[in-house]
């Protein structure tokens, strides 16, 4: 810890990884993490859960009330946080929405958003063709 504590801040970039890369934990390590903290998580999800859980009572909420684009709310949200944003800019709200509804949707979620966007494009396109534009 020492050896990375007194790196410079590329080197320890390049050392690191964002949360949504962390796929790929090996078994051990997610013993010695569970073993050292007192939890029995096999995700990073799972893991910012039990940990809520044990310290808080609930799963951790992180509030950003001038989110803008909506960055830390879609990540935190990927981390297994619950999280509440706003922002007194309507398209930047309206880009939160989307990261966090849209693009940090599953699969499922996603086909019925392509269907509704297919419903809503098919109503507009009879209604413009039925008034000649």
């Amino acid at each position: 810890m020492a050896v990375f504590a007194a790196l410079g801040y590329d080197e320890k970039i390049a050392m690191c990884v964002r949360p949504e890369q962390l796929f790929v934990i090996s078994h051990q390590a997610w013993r010695e993490i569970n073993t050292h903290l007192g939890t029995d998580a096999n995700t990073l999800q799972e893991h910012v859960n039990q940990l809520s859980q044990k310290h808080f009572g609930h799963n951790v909420i992180i509030g950003d009330c001038f989110c803008g684009g909506g960055s830390i709310p879609f990540y935190v949200a990927r981390m297994g946080c619950d999280t509440y944003a706003s922002d007194f800019n309507p398209i930047a709200g309206l880009l939160t929405l989307a990261s966090l509804n849209i693009c940090g949707a599953g699969e499922e979620k996603l086909v019925e958003i392509k269907v509704f966007q297919q419903e809503v494009y098919n109503a507009v396109d009879r209604e413009m063709t039925k008034l000649g534009i």
